[in-house]
């Protein structure tokens, strides 16, 4: 039953594609991190950036496929040292919304994803963990193919951290954060 649900799920989503116009883009975007959730760990905000894959199924529907990086400097709890954690989140997403005008659209959606971890300098040491998202999108489409998206995005993250000099193990810290980001993109 499982099996069939997904191929009829998977068919369902090509015959809308294929019934209204889909379009497929690339995005390349910037970011800005921003009230980490852990104080204990005095996380600072950082920029980054990324980018991504779009797939418009129909006008109010859409799946995005995306990677970013960001390196949060952090300050390790029993030291006081200084370190950076390396963050390349890879997510897969959905949203709903569609055109408020002929140029611009409102997109609310989530998603999940894997985190690639890892932290600079000698005192810590972070594990891959799962990722999970909420974001809201404007997105103001030029004459032709270009577009300008401005995203707000809630990120829950929360590698284990080891500290190595103590061999002590955090579980499940949380670097949950807020996100701003603006990309461009260009659509098929």
């Amino acid at each position: 039953m499982k099996k069939l649900t997904a191929v009829f799920f998977t068919l369902a989503l090509f015959g809308l594609a294929g019934s209204a116009r889909a379009q497929f883009g690339l995005e390349a975007h910037g970011l800005y991190t921003f009230e980490y959730s852990h104080d204990d760990l005095n996380t600072i905000e950082e920029f980054g950036g990324g980018g991504g894959l779009t797939w418009k199924i129909i006008k109010w529907f859409r799946l995005d496929l995306a990677a970013d990086y960001y390196r949060p400097k952090t300050r390790c709890p029993v030291s006081e040292d200084q370190g950076k954690i390396r963050f390349v989140p890879v997510t897969i997403g959905a949203a709903v919304g569609g055109p408020v005008t002929d140029c611009l659209s409102l997109y609310l959606g989530g998603g999940t994803g894997w985190s690639f971890n890892s932290a600079s300098g000698d005192e810590m040491e972070a594990k891959d963990c799962l990722v999970w998202y909420t974001a809201a999108t404007l997105e103001y489409l030029f004459p032709g193919n270009l577009a300008l998206q401005l995203q707000y995005r809630y990120t829950f993250i929360e590698p284990d951290i080891k500290n190595k000099p103590m061999d002590m193990l955090s579980k499940d810290v949380s670097f949950d954060h807020m996100e701003a980001r603006i990309g461009l993109a260009f659509y098929f």
